[in-house]
C-alpha cells in the first residue's frame, strides 16, 4: 500500500479528482432565479446587479437560510456580492462560472417552501 502512494511524494500535490459541484435545491433556485432576473434587468436596461432584498423576497425560504446558501455560493465562486459606496443595500451578481452553471440548470428549478 505504501508503494501506491509513494509517487505522490515526488509531485507538488496529489492528483485532484474532477468532481461536479453539488448544490442544494435552494442554491439551485438562487442561481436560477438570479440568472433570469439579471437577464430581465438587462433587457430593460437596468444594472447587471440585483439588490439582496429582492432576492430574499423572491424565494420561498427564510432569510437566514438564503443568507447561508448565498455564503456557500460565494465560497464556491458562483456569486459575487458588492456594496457600492454610499449605498445601504448589498447587490448580488453571478460570476462567469455561476452563469455557466445556471445555464445548465433546467427550467424546472426546485423552489424550497417556507417552513413553519
Amino acid at each position: 500500500m505504501a508503494g501506491k502512494f509513494s509517487r505522490w511524494f515526488h509531485t507538488e500535490r496529489p492528483p485532484q479528482r474532477n468532481t461536479a459541484l453539488r448544490l442544494s435545491p435552494l442554491q439551485q433556485s438562487i442561481l436560477h432565479w438570479l440568472r433570469n432576473e439579471l437577464r430581465r434587468r438587462q433587457r430593460v436596461g437596468d444594472a447587471n446587479m440585483v439588490p439582496y432584498p429582492d432576492l430574499v423576497r423572491a424565494l420561498r425560504a427564510d432569510k437566514a437560510s438564503i443568507t447561508s446558501e448565498v455564503r456557500q455560493l460565494l465560497r464556491k465562486g458562483l456569486l459575487s456580492v458588492t456594496l457600492p459606496a454610499g449605498e445601504w443595500v448589498r447587490y448580488v451578481m453571478l460570476t462567469e462560472q455561476g452563469d455557466t452553471y445556471a445555464k445548465t440548470l433546467s427550467g424546472q428549478a426546485q423552489h424550497v417552501r417556507r417552513r413553519g
